[in-house]
């Protein structure tokens, strides 16, 4: 189990252009909301990620890149993110990554879960949702970001 304080599990995971992205070669320029959702497409999902690409000014008023991770394949993301017109990272998540962050759900998903990581890594703020339909609103989102900068 992952605390605050501790430092994220790296991982390497596709883009939505099929190129192997690592969590330690985003790190260093900011602070990064690794955020973990069920899937593309569904309704919370796309509510959420929606807002995210609303509220870009304010992630990077506090200077908070954000990376997306579903199980969902490469296509998915880029047919997803074009539709939303997402500027952030989408990745393809593994059970593997999944597990390390203990948000493995038996039906190959993660569980709705919200890592704010420092630009070294380690984590300042976490938050895994009791039920994947559940989400933290996005501009109490932004609030709980800010507190804990």
């Amino acid at each position: 189990m992952l605390n605050i304080g501790d430092k994220a599990p790296d991982f390497t995971l596709k883009d939505p252009d099929g190129k192997e992205v690592s969590l330690h070669g985003l790190l260093g320029e900011g602070d990064i909301l690794l955020y973990f959702y069920p899937a593309d497409w569904s309704s919370v999902c796309t509510k959420q990620l929606s807002g995210f690409c609303s509220m870009e000014d304010e992630f990077k008023g506090l200077d908070i890149r954000i990376v997306a991770v579903s199980a969902d394949h490469a296509y998915s993301h880029k047919a997803f993110g074009e539709k939303l017109g997402a500027k952030f990272t989408m990745l393809s998540g593994t059970k593997e990554v999944f597990e390390k962050y203990g948000i493995y759900l038996p039906n190959g998903f993660a569980n709705r879960s919200y890592f704010l990581l420092d630009r070294h890594g380690k984590i300042k703020f976490m938050k895994v949702m009791p039920q994947p339909s559940d989400m933290i609103e996005n501009e109490k989102l932004v609030e709980l970001l800010r507190e804990h900068k």
